[in-house]
């Protein structure tokens, strides 16, 4: 079987596990990939509402993923972003702040594999940020950020 065509039944099989378990991230994750690989996917109406319902979860710091919430509120934006590109608004000052503290609660725990992550969401955002890290942080820093490029 072609690699291709493997990775398409894997992802369709990931799709499929996701909406059984009704997780809404991989289910978008998914199917962002399915489109990645040239497959005819997308969400559901009632995912697609759901969406906006998530991210304003994270606001509220009722996030559904397993990360700070600002990290979670830029996940989610993301995602709206890529299926909702002509009437996304973009993270509010506030969405802002709560991943700025994201960016400082990761780099404080030393974390910098998900530092790197959500650094890369904030560059696909288009988003400015403040961080300052020490030569070392930097080096581990870059070489997390290098691995998801």
């Amino acid at each position: 079987m072609p690699h291709q065509e493997k990775n398409l039944e894997e992802l369709l099989v990931n799709l499929a596990n996701a909406r059984k378990n009704k997780d809404l991230y991989l289910v978008a994750r998914n199917v962002m990939m399915l489109r990645g690989e040239g497959a005819q996917a997308d969400l559901t109406e009632d995912e697609k509402d759901d969406l906006s319902k998530a991210l304003s979860e994270a606001r509220r710091k009722w996030g559904r993923l397993p990360v700070h919430p600002g990290y979670e509120v830029a996940r989610w934006h993301l995602i709206l972003q890529y299926f909702f590109r002509k009437d996304w608004l973009g993270p509010t000052e506030g969405d802002k702040k709560l991943i700025q503290e994201a960016l400082q609660h990761y780099r404080g725990t030393g974390n910098m594999e998900q530092l790197a992550g959500l650094v890369h969401t904030i560059m696909y955002l288009g988003m400015s940020f403040d961080l300052v890290l020490t030569p070392v942080e930097q080096a581990i820093f870059a070489k997390n950020l290098a691995d998801l490029v």
